[in-house]
């Protein structure tokens, strides 16, 4: 079997048309259930598939030239109409999202780190897969 791996390097983001300039980006595809045990289940617990949502986040270093919470507007409580994470230039993610949290970190060693955390906001279209 043909294997197609993608390096990293290759990874990317926009928010609203707008580069992201991060180090990393992840993405959880998550799915509620519902509850559908009775005394009829035999004490096995019954579920069915609910609402779907993604969740994940961007990090970056942070540069003072190109504070992440300017252009690309991170901060908590904003909505970004087309957030579009990046694997390759014909396999992406695109989606509105909500920011739900940013927070800066401070190694002694490294430079100062952000990270911003976000939750879908309707359909996710998934293009290449």
């Amino acid at each position: 079997m043909a294997t197609n791996y993608q390096h990293g390097i290759l990874g990317s983001a926009t928010a609203n048309g707008t580069a992201i300039c991060l180090t990393s980006w992840d993405l959880d595809h998550v799915i509620d259930f519902a509850d559908t045990t009775t005394v009829c289940t035999g004490a096995w617990k019954t579920q069915i598939p609910g609402l779907k949502q993604v969740t994940g986040s961007i990090s970056g270093d942070f540069d003072l030239n190109n504070p992440p919470f300017s252009g690309q507007n991170l901060t908590p409580g904003t909505l970004i109409t087309t957030l579009k994470l990046i694997i390759s230039a014909s396999n992406y993610y695109t989606m509105s999202a909500w920011i739900t949290s940013f927070k800066f970190t401070d190694e002694i060693n490294d430079v100062f780190k952000w990270t911003a955390t976000f939750v879908s906001d309707g359909a996710v279209t998934y293009t290449g897969f």
